[in-house]
């Protein structure tokens, strides 16, 4: 009955971001494996969650920051 008022419960609100989350990681991730580098301008400008991302990415990319 939900779906068919476009409406959500608790629990969609929290299934539906990370089902998201985990498509764009598996793109992410196929994706990735096709870069050798990435640089990073603005570098002073990142924020926890870009920061986090960076850190994982550096375990099989190199990144250069600005």
């Amino acid at each position: 009955m939900l779906r068919e008022n476009d409406a959500l419960d608790f629990d969609d609100l929290l299934l539906f971001p990370l089902q998201d989350l985990l498509m764009i990681i598996q793109k992410f991730l196929k994706i990735s494996k096709s870069l050798k580098y990435i640089l990073v301008d603005e570098y002073q400008d990142t924020n926890k969650p870009q920061f986090c991302f960076l850190s994982r990415l550096q375990k099989t990319i190199k990144i250069s920051v600005l």
